[in-house]
């Protein structure tokens, strides 16, 4: 866990999985939905969108850890 929160692979790794999806060019070239599962059924999940693969993951990520704050229970175990 970074100072900021878990990053995108440590929540990977501990039931967040991306779907990526084409939207297009520019400022949103890029978009992923990270969807937290528990026993294969969707607990919620979180957008990222930008210009970039790493804006995107950096969005969805920020969000993750957002409702991981709101929802302690849910937090990563390693």
């Amino acid at each position: 866990m970074t100072g900021s929160g878990w990053t995108f692979d440590e929540l990977l790794t501990n039931g967040w999985y991306p779907h990526w999806e084409p939207v297009g060019t520019g400022a949103t070239a890029y978009a992923v939905t990270f969807t937290y599962y528990r026993s294969e059924v969707t607990v919620d999940s979180v957008h990222g969108i930008g210009a970039t693969e790493a804006e995107a993951i950096a969005e969805a990520e920020r969000n993750a850890n957002a409702w991981l704050q709101e929802h302690p229970q849910f937090k990563p175990r390693r």
